[in-house]
């Protein structure tokens, strides 16, 4: 019974985790207060930001957050609803809806994201799924996929290979200074160290995006601790 109970609050913890390029598809316990920090670096850009959540509870968190990349400075609110849970499901669901603003009130967007993932004994499975638009004189659409999948080597340690790809649906009305990519595509290898609180990811891939950029390589790493 004693492992029993450990398996299944790992499986919960990991389930609740975001990895480099998704959303978890669970919500952590209630009051937990995570706060955290990434940065990117590729052939075409570099981005940093910061975000902290909040769980309220009943599947339920908030998120805010900023970052800076492509020259600008964007922040944004999102609420985070958890429809499944494994332990009375057989996989977790979660939907977030995410509003984002602009640099110098130069506009802002809304996108929905569906998470699913799936944790068994080390393995765990990541699905993310996100579409968003832009409002007030923004009028790009999104469309974005991901895929996570790590298996625990050690208690601390997880590795796995991880992909996204998205940007701007071909034939959407975007202005050349919008702040949205045009077809981008990310993936390689991803490793996670866990100590205590504190959790550190890492992932050095390829990164793609529609002519003129060539293919390149691109590193992402992500930080964040539990309070």
């Amino acid at each position: 019974m004693g492992l029993l109970v450990i398996f299944v609050v790992l499986t919960a913890d990991e389930a609740s985790r975001d990895t480099v390029l998704s959303q978890a598809a669970a919500v952590p316990e209630r009051g937990n207060l995570r706060i955290g920090a990434g940065g990117a670096v590729d052939h075409t850009d570099s981005a940093v930001g910061g975000w902290a959540s909040w769980s309220l509870g009943e599947g339920l968190s908030v998120w805010a957050g900023a970052g800076l990349g492509q020259q600008a400075l964007t922040s944004g609110l999102c609420v985070m609803w958890q429809v499944l849970n494994q332990s009375t499901s057989r996989v977790n669901l979660a939907a977030s809806l995410r509003v984002r603003w602009f640099d110098g009130g130069a506009g802002s967007a809304v996108d929905l994201r569906l998470a699913v993932s799936r944790v068994v004994d080390r393995l765990a499975l990541l699905l993310n799924a996100r579409a968003g638009t832009g409002v007030k004189g923004r009028a790009f659409v999104e469309a974005e996929g991901s895929l996570a999948a790590t298996v625990a080597i050690f208690e601390e340690v997880r590795v796995g290979l991880e992909a996204s790809a998205g940007g701007i649906v071909p034939g959407s009305p975007a202005a050349p200074d919008d702040y949205a990519r045009a077809l981008q595509v990310v993936a390689g290898p991803v490793a996670t160290v866990q100590l205590g609180p504190v959790r550190a990811q890492a992932l050095f891939g390829a990164n793609w995006q529609r002519k003129p950029w060539p293919l390149g390589a691109t590193a992402r790493a992500v930080f964040s601790v539990d309070l």
